[in-house]
């Protein structure tokens, strides 16, 4: 998330000769921007899929050929859909990217990606759910870890999400792209 977001939040500041030209479709440097580090994703989770099929003995790969392509579609389009929208938004303000890469290292300690929810308080722990990454991280700690879906609520609530950020920074990006060259 932090590569692509990244990556993808300057591409249309940072090709700003481009944006000024007509024909060009601009919806392609945030999305250009996505390719690499979702390669890098894939190696990652095939060095995953060949340790756990090799523990497990084979066992894990049905539920990881069901699970693992769903997970990468979902992550794709919200991924997609974060690059448009932050994209967009960089144009016109351009301290957005400080704020997100604040809040992108801050999300590595809200989030349930160290610790369970669980061990955190009662009273913070309702923040944790606010966040509509928690429910892609309950998503792939159900595929990767415990090997079956356990939190039925937090798929449906990650499909819902990744539909909705998709359709919101699509609608963003290609409302205000008529738009981009007066600002840069």
């Amino acid at each position: 998330l932090n590569q692509s977001v990244g990556r993808s939040m300057t591409s249309v500041v940072n090709n700003s000769n481009i944006v000024k030209q007509v024909t060009f479709p601009l919806e392609l440097l945030p999305l250009k921007s996505l390719i690499n580090p979702i390669m890098f994703m894939l190696v990652s989770l095939g060095f995953i899929v060949l340790y756990a099929g090799w523990i497990t003995q084979g066992g894990i790969l049905g539920v990881y050929a069901l699970g693992i392509p769903l997970l990468l579609l979902l992550s794709v389009v919200t991924f997609a859909g974060l690059a448009l929208l932050l994209s967009a938004v960089q144009v016109f303000t351009r301290d957005t990217k400080e704020f997100v890469q604040m809040f992108l290292q801050i999300g590595l300690f809200i989030h349930p990606i160290l610790y369970l929810p669980e061990q955190v308080p009662e009273a913070v722990r309702t923040l944790i759910y606010f966040s509509p990454f928690t429910y892609f991280i309950y998503c792939w700690q159900d595929i990767l870890f415990y090997g079956e879906i356990h939190r039925y609520w937090a798929w449906c609530a990650a499909i819902g999400f990744a539909a909705i950020i998709f359709m919101i920074g699509s609608r963003l990006f290609m409302g205000a792209k008529a738009h981009f060259g007066d600002f840069l």
